[in-house]
């Protein structure tokens, strides 16, 4: 059997993993190959750690409507990846829209029933420090989505963006087909053979041989396993209700976390004509999330009503509704010979701070660092491969040097995002009654401490 030669070979054609493929072929000159075992009409999910029987129903109008909230910073680094969101004309205006997003100019956080609440804004914080990432440096190409000058002002009040997962899937997705990479689709891989210097997959009916494998299919991932990097799975007892709800009185691009008695419920405005659209994730507990999930939609928005109240008016309607269990994931050996977890992957996070994807785009950001810092260093570096040349694809993607340098970098950014979300599961989705008074007290003194308003608004636009 002939076997196929590539330098990366990423397993999983979701959202990450051809993020990932698209920026790799627009930064480095490796050889690629995708490997996805879904067919392209639910890549626009796969980012969003639903599972084989949710996925079924892919086709829905309502999955074709999620979203996700992207950090104002990891909305540029995707940019930075290539990503078009927006097409523009020679004059610099934008053309077309290609991916759907709605920026978040403010984010309202409040405990029901209490005088608890912070309300934060980009204008009273510092601007986005991304400019002076060593990736933006790095980039020198202009992106698509370079602001024109009566866009600025309104771009500096953005502390994030919602953004289509389907659009953003199909966007990547057809950007990917322009270039060298190697989509295949339907295909997964079937048994790997690890070697020092490469590895060979067997897939359904062929073989090829790699430097790096990018495990990129999520929570799930059966790629994950066969290279036998366990994940330990710490499970919350908790159900995501995710729909659409139309409101009375328009969001003006707001968004909103509030905990109550029967779980946080998040809602993010999605960019409609009407701008009175938001997209739903309630958290409950298992036990009582199917008797949410079997109420009519009548009874549904006014127990959703009673619980968020009248900020948005009235609740006019809302999507079906769907559910996955929740549970935090991580991979403590994320980064090992010749593989790299990525995304959900590598950790799956309960959405309560909504960073599981920004975690994620981070991860692909981090792997582009890394590479790049190895071909600066490769002159000085006599343990490199390849002393007499600097280009990217002659340094050894899965090299124990390249591993070991990311994970370095992506281990504190990582464990901080995981222990934050952790915390704030077991203290805002605990009615225990010292836990209420505490946080309580904490959401009062943050509202009024500009300080730790500055750290909070910096980590929900992603800045590290």
């Amino acid at each position: 059997m002939v076997i196929t030669d590539y330098d990366i070979v990423i397993a999983g054609g979701g959202i990450v993993g051809c993020a990932a493929a698209l920026a790799l072929s627009k930064k480095t000159d490796y050889s690629i190959a995708v490997i996805e075992a879904f067919e392209p009409k639910t890549v626009g999910l796969l980012a969003a750690g639903l599972d084989n029987a949710v996925l079924k129903d892919a086709e829905h109008p309502s999955f074709d409507a999620r979203v996700v909230a992207l950090a104002r910073e990891s909305f540029d680094q995707l940019q930075q990846f290539g990503v078009e969101m927006v097409t523009r004309d020679q004059s610099g205006q934008v053309d077309k829209i290609n991916v759907s997003f709605c920026p978040i100019k403010q984010i309202h956080v409040s405990d029901r029933g209490h005088l608890g609440q912070v309300q934060m804004q980009r204008s009273n914080y510092a601007h986005s420090s991304y400019e002076h990432s060593s990736y933006a440096h790095r980039s020198h190409e202009q992106s698509n989505y370079e602001h024109s000058s009566n866009e600025k002002s309104s771009i500096d009040e953005d502390l994030g963006y919602v953004v289509s997962l389907s659009e953003l899937g199909e966007q990547i997705l057809k950007q990917l087909q322009q270039t060298d990479v190697d989509y295949l689709c339907p295909e997964s891989i079937q048994s790997v053979d690890r070697h020092l210097e490469h590895t060979v997959l067997s897939l359904s009916n062929s073989e090829i041989s790699t430097k790096l494998v990018l495990i990129a299919e999520g929570g799930q991932s059966p790629s994950r396993q066969l290279f036998g990097l366990a994940g330990e799975t710490t499970q919350y007892d908790q159900t995501a209700i995710i729909a659409n709800i139309i409101t009375q009185l328009p969001h003006n691009n707001r968004a909103f976390e509030r905990f109550t008695s029967q779980g946080p419920i998040a809602l993010l405005p999605m960019q409609t004509q009407a701008g009175n659209q938001m997209s739903l994730v309630w958290t409950l507990d298992s036990e009582k999330a199917d008797g949410v999930l079997a109420i009519e939609e009548t009874a549904f928005l006014q127990k959703l009503q009673k619980l968020f109240g009248d900020k948005l008016g009235s609740f006019k309607a809302a999507s079906p509704r769907y559910s996955y269990p929740l549970s935090l994931m991580q991979v403590k050996d994320f980064a090992a010979h010749r593989v790299i977890c990525l995304g959900n992957a590598a950790q799956s996070l309960h959405p309560i701070a909504g960073q599981g994807f920004n975690l994620g785009v981070r991860d692909i950001d981090g792997l582009l660092d890394v590479l790049a810092s190895q071909s600066n260093n490769n002159d000085s570096d006599s343990d490199n491969d390849n002393d007499n040349d600097n280009d990217n694809d002659n340094i050894d993607p899965g090299s124990f040097k390249v591993t070991r340098a990311y994970k370095t970098r992506r281990a504190n950014d990582k464990a901080s995002v995981i222990n934050a979300t952790d915390t704030l599961v077991n203290v805002f989705s605990n009615q225990h009654f010292p836990l209420v008074v505490g946080r309580n007290l904490s959401l009062m003194m943050l509202n009024h401490n500009p300080e730790l308003k500055n750290i909070l608004a910096s980590f929900a636009m992603g800045e590290r």
